[in-house]
């Protein structure tokens, strides 16, 4: 296969990726993190549930409805 015509091939190849197109990541979001802390015995645990309020997301991309972060730490 010629230089050229590879080089037209893989151009076609990476228009149709939408990771490629900059208009199609970004976005804005907003949440709202509720959480509680306790401390037992030296150890330190942490919950937080984080809704999403509102989503405002550029092109293709998956949404997220809410997550969970859970953390626990000792100090010595």
């Amino acid at each position: 296969m010629p230089k050229t015509l590879l080089a037209i091939c893989l151009a076609l190849v990476s228009l149709n990726i939408s990771t490629n197109v900059e208009s199609f990541r970004g976005g804005y979001t907003l949440n709202l993190g509720l959480g509680a802390a306790a401390l037992l015995n030296g150890h330190l645990l942490n919950v937080e549930f984080v809704p999403m309020l509102h989503q405002d997301l550029d092109g293709i991309q998956l949404e997220t409805d809410w997550s969970l972060v859970a953390s626990w730490s000792k100090s010595f």
